[in-house]
């Protein structure tokens, strides 16, 4: 049975390597979850009008409000949640991408801490769905956000490494009771 002792975990990485999939894993298992903001700020604002959200300036500053509501909230449930990417993950696709923070902003990112980060690796599927700027990206989001969370931050990162979902979702839960 996992362990449900409060604690909160992230789940990082690039583009198309399963971070969704285990995320909803670990949810159909009956952990708590947190998911990751960008895809519902964009949908809002594309209901809303906007043709092309991520050219927003400020489309960074809206990812991370809604993702600093969720993770505040998580907070709350008194038990072990699992987020769709860190505060940390705001900052590093800002740097990367065209979109400012705030120095409130960027402090917060920074200040983030976790019981645990899960950087996960991409898996054989990944290359063979992705095209070849797609996994260039992907690739230079992954060394951007391992350098964040171990090097900026002094976490430990562990990486998920490719297999099966049900492999990964045992891999990811063994070593979080592990790590309490």
């Amino acid at each position: 049975m996992p362990m449900t002792a409060p604690g909160r975990f992230v789940l990082t990485g690039g583009h198309g390597v399963g971070k969704s999939s285990l995320i909803r894993a670990l949810e159909a298992r009956g952990e708590a979850v947190a998911y990751e903001a960008a895809q519902d700020v964009r949908l809002r604002l594309e209901a809303e009008g906007v043709p092309f959200p991520a050219d927003r300036d400020d489309f960074e500053s809206l990812c991370l409000a809604l993702h600093r509501q969720r993770e505040e909230r998580a907070r709350t449930w008194g038990k072990r949640v699992f987020l769709d990417r860190g505060a940390p993950d705001h900052l590093v696709y800002a740097e990367l991408g065209h979109w400012p923070l705030s120095s409130e902003e960027i402090e917060y990112c920074l200040a983030a801490r976790y019981d645990a980060v899960f950087l996960v690796l991409p898996h054989e599927r990944t290359a063979a769905t992705m095209t070849k700027s797609e996994t260039v990206f992907s690739e230079r989001l992954t060394r951007a956000l391992r350098e964040m969370y171990a090097e900026r931050l002094g976490m430990v990162v562990h990486e998920v490494p490719p297999g099966t979902l049900a492999q990964r979702v045992r891999w990811v839960l063994d070593l979080c009771t592990n790590a309490r």
